[in-house]
């Protein structure tokens, strides 16, 4: 048996109903169908008989369908298609409810404005601002390389102004990220200023690191001491600077940090070894002042307009000694095996230690020196008139109240990191920290200005990630229509400024109206 289904549009207000009227006959009672039709008269509604279908007991289903199809070509709105034709009938679900709330607040913070600009700066014809958001949206929704993202990621979603991408278009977009990363930070946080007004005090500088599928022609990338404990991987190292709850003011680099002295704006910052972080390392002219309680010593200078401070842990100290010697031993064993070190060039963990004289390879000895010089040390940079005791007190409350309120991490994962040069690894960062701007400027949102609750955010978005787009083929046509919104999927969009989609996104319903379609 086949049954016809519905796509109607009531988009004029016309409603059309099949009531049943009892009718008695030889003593029995007999049910009637007829299509009736609701009309307004002033204040009075009175129905209108349209057709007469018939006893209800007496109704072949067929003939129902047959009736339909002959109507469906006379249809405005209205669409039929068979349950029993493979041919009709929802044909594609694809994801759909953050892309137009990520794009709205990609426009909104400027991003998508500044990228087009610069874009046409350079007379690019290339879709670089669509590829950068497509990178962006897949880092928040899917994290993944950019060709699983080219090749699978982009296929699943509903973004029709995404198609035609290629893998050129993608590092091309990554290179404008990179050129443009700094102006990009200073738009984003003036739009966050203006739309949300965080509370900006002291900001605190979240310094991470992550390793790499590659980077052996990065000198970004280097060996050194790995959260994930993969010492057989080259790092990057990436500071973020944050307010006190978590918002995204940006990455760390001079010109940002001279952006926040004109502001005038405190910060107490996780140094990398730039050439003042060494320079402070390598200070000796002021002795070791011991912090008991936090069982630290520290000394400091100042280096221009900030302050630089020094701080050595000897628990820490003595973790990096035993993982060097760790290293070590199993270098020497190595070398036993095969004195000629042929192999330890290409062997990520110990090329660190290990120099070419001459046909051998050897250990470097002075290395492991300028190493162990930095066991347990790190370096804090402020521009605050704090003592440096102060410094570091202020900064490991702060690094507490944020690490107690959410993971920072979380959102601003890198991997998986497939790049090769520095400019490309940058790319990369700069789109995962926008991907994380864009979570935080949702949560913002939600909040009203206040960040949301880790919770109530995900499970707002577990929400927002039900709504789905489905293709529906019909004799008429090819339709794409939404799902309707579950639970508290509303609040994403409301929060943002946007009213939700209609139902009906791609055909002939959805030129002339917005108003929900009815699945029959």
């Amino acid at each position: 048996m086949s049954f016809a289904i519905r796509l109607v549009v009531c988009q004029y207000g016309v409603a059309m109903y099949v009531p049943t009227k009892g009718v008695k006959s030889e003593g029995k009672t007999y049910e009637y169908l007829a299509l009736c039709e609701s009309i307004r008269e002033g204040r009075k509604v009175r129905q209108v008989v349209v057709a007469n279908l018939g006893r209800k007991d007496l109704l072949d289903p067929a003939r129902i369908d047959a009736m339909v199809r002959a109507l469906d070509p006379l249809a405005l709105n209205a669409a039929v298609f068979d349950l029993d034709d493979d041919r009709q009938g929802p044909q594609t679900s694809l994801e759909y409810g953050p892309m137009p709330i990520l794009q709205r607040l990609w426009e909104d913070l400027g991003i998508g404005p500044l990228l087009r600009k610069a874009s046409a700066e350079r007379s690019a014809t290339a879709p670089l601002e669509r590829a950068a958001f497509a990178m962006v949206a897949a880092r928040f929704l899917h994290p993944a390389s950019k060709r699983d993202t080219l090749r699978t990621w982009l296929d699943s979603v509903y973004a029709p102004d995404l198609k035609g991408l290629s893998l050129h278009h993608l590092y091309r977009a990554m290179d404008l990220l990179e050129r443009t990363k700094t102006r990009i930070e200073r738009v984003q946080w003036g739009r966050v200023r203006t739309i949300f007004r965080p509370s900006v005090d002291l900001v605190l500088v979240d310094t991470t690191n992550t390793y790499l599928y590659g980077g052996e022609r990065a000198s970004l990338a280097q060996y050194g001491k790995s959260k994930e404990k993969r010492y057989d991987r080259r790092l990057v190292s990436v500071g973020l600077l944050v307010t006190r709850d978590g918002v995204p003011i940006g990455m760390v680099s001079d010109e940002i940090l001279a952006h926040l002295r004109e502001e005038k704006i405190e910060y107490v910052a996780g140094s990398r070894l730039t050439r003042e972080a060494k320079a402070a390392l390598a200070y000796r002219g002021e002795r070791w002042r011991e912090v008991a309680d936090l069982g630290i010593r520290i000394k400091e200078l100042a280096i221009g307009e900030e302050a630089y401070v020094v701080v050595h842990n000897p628990e820490e100290e003595v973790h990096d000694r035993k993982r060097r010697q760790e290293i070590l031993a199993r270098l020497r064993a190595a070398l036993r095996r095969n004195p000629s070190g042929s192999n330890l060039l290409r062997n990520s963990l110990y090329r660190p230690y290990v120099r070419l004289g001459g046909r051998a390879v050897t250990i470097d000895r002075e290395a492991i020196r300028r190493r162990a010089r930095l066991d347990g040390k790190y370096v804090l940079r402020a521009n605050t008139a704090l003592s440096g005791e102060e410094i570091v007190r202020a900064y490991r409350q702060l690094y507490r109240v944020e690490r107690a309120s959410r993971e920072l991490k979380g959102p601003f994962e890198m991997r998986p990191v497939y790049h090769w040069v520095d400019r490309r690894i940058r790319g990369h960062i700069v789109v995962c920290f926008l991907a994380y701007v864009l979570e935080m400027a949702l949560r913002q949102a939600l909040g009203k200005g206040e960040v949301v609750s880790e919770k109530d955010y995900r499970a707002v978005m577990a929400d927002v990630r039900k709504l789905k787009v489905v293709e529906v083929q019909t004799r008429r046509g090819r339709y794409v229509m939404r799902t309707t919104l579950k639970g508290r999927a509303f609040e994403a969009f409301a929060a943002v400024g946007m009213r939700v989609p209609p139902k009906v996104l791609e055909g002939s319903a959805a030129a002339g109206s917005t108003e929900p379609v009815n699945v029959m």
